[in-house]
This record gives structure tokens, C-alpha cells and sequence, in this order.
């Protein structure tokens, strides 16, 4: 996705067509998937498998998560150009355009309503101001020494819940016996989506975070893992401006990072 919607708006600005190599089987697949989950899926991800005598390579968008401005391309005049980063993983790509992504990503009906069915029969008639919905992706997060810990998981909940009165928690995650440590008394659910959640630096968390409805994504939270995380090298460039960064404080306690930009 982060790609996808990076070089949407790239190609808008170069007034060139976006495509993806045919020749590769995942690009296929994106685009399967793609018309599966969103309903302008079949016009996201155009194939195309030109010859190469017509493709000029240029280094371009090479770390994950920073900000190459795109305005460096507007010169070439090669027939196609093909860049070499993968990831684009910065909001700045597509700073200006947010309702336009999220018309991109709007997911199709069957899905809209499973989601709808789901959150029903969980809520029920429970409509607390405040839902905070926690997200942690951990997998490949614990191999890379990334993940976010128990002791602070916990800690950020407490502090969350001081901030944020009448309100339940829910969590989003893959690893049950992870979360069959934390504490019953704090209610855990697990859920398919909701609003208002706090979430770490995964992009899959990322993404739930900018889709929601903007009058509802004043109060999203995520770890800022004291530096630590890959995406937190460049986090003005990855992470929304209005979105809280959570740290452990000098006495060890969980707080809001007041100097991260």
C-alpha cells in the first residue's frame, strides 16, 4: 500500500502512467488481492512488461522510510523510467492528497459489512465515548529486535487510559499466548477494526491508523521505541504530525516524546 500510493501520486505529478513489471508473480498477486479487498482495486496496479531498450533506471526512493522528492524527475525525458527504490514509505509522498487515498483504499462492500457484522456483535449496545483498540504486529518485529516489550505495552495502556475516561480496550494481534500475559481484569478482546487505537511502528498499524475518518484520527498513539525502530530514523517523514509518539521517560515511566521532531 505504501508503495502503491506513493507512486500514484508520483506518476499524478509527473503526468506519467504508473506500472509494475508483469514479469514478477507478486505484482500479479497485489492486483488479485487489490480488486478483492478495495473497490477501485482492478485500476490500482497496472501491468505492463516493457522491452528494456526503452527503460531508463534512475536511483531514486533507496531508503524505506525517507522523503525523495519526486520534482528531481520532472527533467527525464526518457519513454519510461524506472525507479529503483521499493518501499516509499513516507505520508510526505501523498501529504496533500488524502482524500484521494483514501477513495483509492475504500475497501469493497462484502468487507465493509463483515467488519460491521463483527464490531455489532462485540459492541452490542455499548457506546462508550472512547474505544482504544491496541495493534501489535510482532513477528518479524521480534527478529529484528524491534518489538514492543510487555512492560511497555502495559505501561502505555495505563497511560492512555488516564488520558482517555469511559473507555474500553480491544487489541489487534496475531500472537494469543502474548497476549494471555497481560492482565484479565483489563478486558482483552481481539478484533477485526474499530476507532481510535494505539498502534507501533508496523505498516500494516500505519495504514489502519490513515484510513480512518480524519475527524477521528486526532487521538492515535504509537511507540516510538526511544529511537530505536528503523521507521523512527526519519520520523517526520513516516509518521502523521498529529499522531502522539509514546517513550520511556528518564524515570522510566511512560510518556508522551515531547522532542521527536
Amino acid at each position: 500500500m505504501w508503495r502503491t500510493a506513493s507512486m500514484h501520486i508520483i506518476g499524478k505529478l509527473l503526468n506519467r502512467t504508473v506500472y509494475y513489471e508483469s514479469i514478477y508473480k507478486c505484482f500479479t498477486e497485489y492486483r488479485q488481492e487489490f480488486e478483492i479487498t478495495f473497490k477501485n482495486g482492478g485500476q490500482i496496479i497496472k501491468l505492463m512488461n516493457p522491452k528494456q531498450k526503452y527503460i531508463k533506471k534512475i536511483s531514486f526512493g533507496i531508503g524505506c522510510c525517507d522523503f525523495d522528492s519526486p520534482y528531481r524527475l520532472e527533467g527525464e525525458n526518457a519513454q519510461i523510467i524506472q525507479v529503483t527504490g521499493s518501499e516509499f514509505k513516507s505520508f510526505k509522498y501523498f501529504e496533500d492528497s488524502r482524500e484521494e487515498i483514501h477513495k483509492m483504499f475504500e475497501f469493497n462492500e462484502d468487507i465493509k459489512l463483515a467488519a460491521d457484522e463483527a464490531a455489532e456483535g462485540i459492541f452490542r449496545n455499548y457506546t462508550p465515548e472512547y474505544r482504544l483498540c491496541l495493534h501489535t504486529h510482532r513477528h518479524e518485529y521480534i527478529e529484528a529486535g524491534q518489538a514492543s516489550t510487555l512492560e511497555f505495552i502495559e505501561g502505555s495502556i495505563k497511560f492512555v487510559m488516564n488520558r482517555l475516561q469511559n473507555m474500553p480496550l480491544y487489541f489487534l494481534g496475531m500472537i494469543k499466548i502474548f497476549f494471555m500475559k497481560l492482565s484479565r481484569k483489563k478486558g482483552i478482546i481481539f478484533i477485526f477494526l474499530n476507532k481510535q487505537y494505539f498502534s507501533p511502528c508496523s505498516s500494516f498499524a500505519w495504514w489502519m491508523g490513515y484510513l480512518m475518518p480524519e475527524n477521528k484520527n486526532g487521538n492515535i498513539f504509537y511507540n516510538n521505541c526511544n529511537g530505536y525502530c528503523k521507521c523512527n530514523k526519519q520520523v517526520q517523514n513516516y509518521f502523521m504530525p498529529n499522531w502522539v509518539p509514546l517513550h520511556k521517560n528518564k524515570t522510566d515511566e511512560i510518556d508522551i516524546d515531547e522532542n521527536i521532531y
